[in-house]
């Protein structure tokens, strides 16, 4: 199975902390916010929420690039899934239990009313909800990254498949041949199987369907002259126009059967000719 280590463009989500830092210190407040901004110990508060997050963010990001380089998505979701959620939620966890209970416990003196326990009640959570939307935005620019890869993939094997080919595979018995695409005449459908003829007058079959050859062999030598041949241009000897504007080839060696360009392609064929 073959591991992707993605360079996430990510600096978008980096400055979403302080903004998930600010929530994080409002969750379960009931304070107003005018009453807030006049106590200084509310300032402390929010700068260490923010680090908090920022841990957080840290610590899921880290993770999520080490696991791409070791259990991949593809093929392996359940397992990446169960790794990945088991350290980056239990890491939360301990993280703000431990962070809540020290800080207002040791830290920060608190009025007699305030309660760690209801802190937990809602840090926690919150703070799991704002792991799961990072991980969504990261599963997000996974997917982006990886389905841009498979369509560069897709577009290389495309590419790779149009480059010309000096060379073609033909059967002779049993036996593989590589032949010069130079000394190819003209390659033609008889019955089931495709027919290659070369230039000295030898004779083999082709597993390449016409489709193939006709992406392979350079353009400027070989002709799709119908849907059932396709001739170099060194192998047409002459071409006659017919009455109902087909041209009928003279190929050397000459095949068995007649070779005409339809009415359809007799335009670009000529003009390909005159190349």
């Amino acid at each position: 199975m073959e591991h992707r280590s993605h360079r996430y463009q990510d600096m978008w989500l980096w400055l979403l902390v302080p903004f998930f830092g600010v929530l994080y210190r409002h969750t379960g407040e009931t304070a107003s916010l005018k009453d807030l901004l006049s106590t200084p110990i509310y300032y402390l508060d929010v700068a260490t929420a923010i680090l908090v997050i920022g841990i957080i963010f840290t610590v899921t990001r880290a993770t999520i690039v080490h696991l791409d380089r070791r259990v991949a998505w593809e093929g392996q979701a359940a397992l990446r899934a169960f790794i990945q959620g088991f350290v980056v939620y239990g890491f939360t966890v301990l993280l703000t239990v431990l962070v809540s209970f020290f800080y207002n416990e040791f830290f920060m003196t608190r009025p007699p009313e305030f309660n760690v326990a209801v802190v937990f009640a809602y840090d926690v959570p919150f703070a799991c909800l704002i792991v799961t939307i990072i991980q969504m935005a990261y599963g997000l620019l996974y997917m982006r990254a990886y389905y841009e890869a498979r369509l560069e993939q897709k577009a290389g094997a495309q590419e790779a498949n149009t480059v010309s080919r000096k060379t073609i595979l033909a059967n002779f018995g049993k036996t593989k041949v590589p032949l010069a695409s130079s000394s190819i005449a003209y390659v033609h459908k008889v019955g089931d199987f495709n027919a290659l003829q070369t230039f000295e007058g030898k004779e083999y079959t082709l597993d390449d369907t016409l489709d193939q050859l006709e992406q392979w062999l350079e353009k400027t030598d070989f002709f799709r002259v119908n849907r059932q041949c396709i001739a170099q241009r060194r192998a047409i000897v002459s071409m006659k126009n017919d009455p109902t504007g087909k041209v009928l080839l003279k190929l050397s060696p000459s095949p068995t059967e007649e070779i005409t360009v339809s009415r359809k392609k007799a335009q670009e064929f000529r003009s390909w000719m005159e190349q």
